[in-house]
């Protein structure tokens, strides 16, 4: 594979703005290729080295950042130190990543400013790449290559293009929805020919439905004939009974309401009577309510006067009333006095009767007592 991009015949017809962007490109296809054969120029380079000074410098360079990031890696997962550490480690890992960053450039700057060399050591040791980097390699140069052909078009060129490529697809998104629609209209057509299929097979059905229904029809008309003659001879004779007990009801209805006519009259004349009672009884209940009223107001005016009378006497009522509560008091006064009296009395009476009680027991016994001492008295001289 020639890794070396090389300038397509039709560049030479491109405007300068063109011809910048091809060139932006084939440099990024430069520096993927340069990328992929990275890792075979560096183990070449260590190996036996390489003729091209400054390319030799530059590996070498990329080749001591790659060993020193490793190592770090290595001693970062191994190290289990302080946080300090860690810290100063990361400060450390970054510098080398922005170093390993600006090495990668640096040989990507060699390469494009030497491409012959690198070309020429391929060519040489017969470098290979992957599969997927060789795909990757070949179908950036195939956008290259279409990119400078969009760009080789004049704009009504581009237009007309894009207006083909858009009729174009109008056509084929018409051919769609026409097969579309044809392949629909014949699902359509199957579907209708099996529910016309389906409806004539209901259609027979509901034909033999139909002369089953007629025939029972007839039968039912037949039946029901037969059954309305009977029952109109039965209701003519219902009719005939219920005609005669309306006309025996009426005769009732006669009878009745001559009856009731009697009884009116009986009613109203008895109600004439009650109302000549009732205004006399209201003419003899107007004449006592004006007596009583005439009492009344005779006993209201007897009851004022009464009332000025008494108005009149109650100054000499409460001097009545002091002079009586005065009586009162002092009756009450004399009684508590009896009464104390009476108890001091009673006391006096039961102590009395309480010495003589004693008095009189003294009395007896010292007389049992003496008796005795003189019979024993009375012994002593008989026996003497």
């Amino acid at each position: 594979m020639a890794q070396h991009v090389h300038e397509l015949p039709q560049e030479e017809h491109l405007s300068p703005e063109a011809k910048r962007i091809s060139n932006i490109l084939k440099n990024c296809i430069r520096q993927v290729e340069t990328a992929v054969i990275l890792p075979a120029l560096l183990q070449l380079n260590s190996a036996s080295g390489i003729a091209d000074e400054e390319l030799s410098r530059a590996l070498q360079k990329h080749q001591i950042l790659e060993d020193k990031l490793k190592m770090l890696e290595s001693l970062e997962q191994d190290s289990d130190r302080h946080q300090e550490g860690n810290t100063r480690n990361f400060r450390k890992r970054a510098q080398l990543e922005r170093a390993f960053k600006d090495s990668v450039k640096d040989v990507l700057r060699v390469y494009r400013n030497r491409p012959d060399v690198i070309d020429g050591l391929m060519a040489k040791l017969d470098i290979k790449v992957g599969e997927t980097e060789n795909m990757l390699i070949g179908n950036l140069k195939k956008f290259h290559g279409h990119v400078v052909e969009r760009m080789l078009l004049s704009v009504e060129e581009e237009r007309l293009q894009e207006k083909e490529e858009e009729e174009a697809i109008s056509v084929a998104r018409e051919l769609e929805d026409i097969v579309s629609q044809e392949e629909k209209m014949t699902a359509d057509l199957k579907g209708l020919n099996k529910d016309i299929a389906e409806e004539d097979l209901k259609i027979k059905d509901l034909q033999s439905k139909v002369e089953a229904l007629k025939t029972k029809d007839k039968n039912r008309k037949l039946l029901h004939e037969k059954q309305c003659q009977a029952i109109i001879k039965e209701s003519k004779e219902k009719q005939a009974r219920v005609q005669k007990e309306m006309d025996e009801m009426n005769m009732k209805l006669k009878e009745m309401w001559t009856e009731h006519r009697k009884e009116e009259s009986v009613l109203q004349k008895r109600n004439e009577r009650v109302r000549d009672e009732i205004k006399l009884v209201i003419e003899h209940f107007d004449n006592k309510m004006e007596e009583l009223q005439a009492k009344l107001e005779l006993t209201q005016t007897i009851y004022e006067k009464e009332q000025e009378e008494v108005r009149r006497m109650e100054p000499y009522f409460s001097a009545l009333e002091k002079e009586y509560n005065e009586i009162l008091e002092k009756r009450r006064l004399a009684e508590e006095k009896r009464k104390e009296e009476m108890r001091v009395l009673e006391l006096k009476t039961k102590a009395a009767i309480f010495a003589q009680a004693w008095w009189r027991g003294y009395s007896t016994r010292k007389a049992l007592k003496n008796k005795k001492n003189k019979n024993k008295g009375g012994k002593r001289k008989k026996a003497k």
